[in-house]
């Protein structure tokens, strides 16, 4: 536990609670301690400083252990809260039944065993952090998964309705018209490829499943090799895409995620740029490192835009200047492929004025 935690101890004895700061306070300087003594206050207390863990005396009178389990429990923002038990007269297995029924994360029973404290006060901990990280990743995907719903359903739908078109008038479409159509076509498959794309990546890095396997290797074939991918769509909109990257610089890093990286990178500048417009690749060393930065003429965003990318829970896809889609995944697996680098996404960018995404890769291992 890194960042020191917010504890709250409720009992209506002071000197019982003296007891319990004393023995977590002999592990260092781990915890915030709050204090309470009775069960109304800390009530107040939990809604208004949020504590990490709660741990409560049971027979109190003004309002008993158990009861004040409830009304965390029953508060919208503190209901996740964990509450350890801790008492010295409802200690059988009825009782524990009692105190875990009501919403106990664990219990300790008078008088308290500093290890044993101090072990179920970490457990406690240890799984509302688990299950923090879980609830929203499950949010993160429902999110998700709506996005890609909605990103997914316009190209699909497109094509469907071309793919019939011609089928129906088969006979009568003159080449052009043809033509057309299937350029249409092409363009919505891309897309929807694109789509499908970062969600597998995403998808794999939520898993842990995509490898990692850095050694040392020249940034401008990798970078002329994503630009020959996205040819298509820099030719469509007639952008310059200046590289601006020495031949020989070299840099330690996966030639796949940072391939992903530059790709999604690269996408975005050519997304949010108008036609006609101009993106730079641009690389310098810096000390031990090489900056790597995509520079735009584009759109550009807000701060609460560059907040939404660095928000794991959010998700928002934006349309493109010529109409592009997207899933909005693609600058998030960027910022998750960096941090497989000890690396992190940099990004300064203002409305109408254009974007810079950069980040550092070390010259060596």
């Amino acid at each position: 536990m890194s960042k020191k935690k917010t504890i709250l101890v409720v009992d209506d004895e002071s000197d019982n609670i003296k007891v319990i700061v004393d023995y977590l306070m002999l592990e260092g300087d781990h915890f915030r301690m709050l204090q309470a003594l009775n069960s109304k206050k800390a009530l107040k207390i939990t809604k208004k400083e949020f504590p990490d863990l709660i741990i409560t005396d049971w027979d109190m009178p003004d309002m008993s252990g158990i009861e004040l389990i409830k009304k965390v429990r029953s508060h919208e923002k503190i209901k996740n809260t964990p509450i350890v038990m801790c008492t010295g007269i409802m200690t059988s297995p009825k009782n524990l039944k009692t105190a875990l029924e009501a919403g106990a994360t664990d219990y300790v029973k008078k008088p308290v065993d500093p290890v044993e404290l101090l072990a179920r006060v970490t457990n406690a901990l240890n799984l509302a952090e688990r299950y923090n990280e879980i609830s929203t990743l499950n949010d993160s995907k429902d999110q998700i998964f709506s996005v890609i719903a909605h990103d997914l359903k316009g190209p699909v739908a497109n094509m469907a309705l071309l793919a019939e078109m011609m089928y129906d008038q088969k006979e009568e479409m003159k080449e052009e018209e043809v033509f057309k159509i299937s350029e249409l076509m092409k363009k919505q498959s891309v897309s929807t490829l694109g789509v499908l794309d970062n969600l597998f990546s995403w998808a794999n890095g939520q898993k842990n499943s995509v490898s990692y396997s850095p050694k040392i290797n020249l940034l401008v074939p990798v970078i002329r090799k994503v630009m020959d991918f996205l040819e298509p769509s820099i030719e469509k909109k007639k952008i310059k895409v200046d590289v601006k990257v020495n031949c020989g610089i070299k840099a330690f890093f996966d030639i796949d995620l940072i391939s992903t990286v530059i790709r999604n990178l690269l996408t975005n500048a050519i997304k949010f740029t108008p036609i006609g417009g101009n993106v730079e690749i641009r690389a310098s060393i810096i000390g031990d490192f090489i900056h790597l930065a995509i520079i735009d003429n584009g759109l550009g965003m807000t701060q609460n835009q560059i907040d939404v990318i660095y928000n794991p829970a959010l998700h928002k896809s934006t349309t493109g200047t010529d109409g592009e889609q997207g899933s909005g995944l693609g600058t998030k697996i960027c910022v998750d492929f960096l941090k497989r680098h000890k690396s992190e996404l940099a990004i300064k960018s203002k409305p109408g004025k254009g974007s810079e995404f950069s980040f550092l890769l070390p010259l060596n291992s």
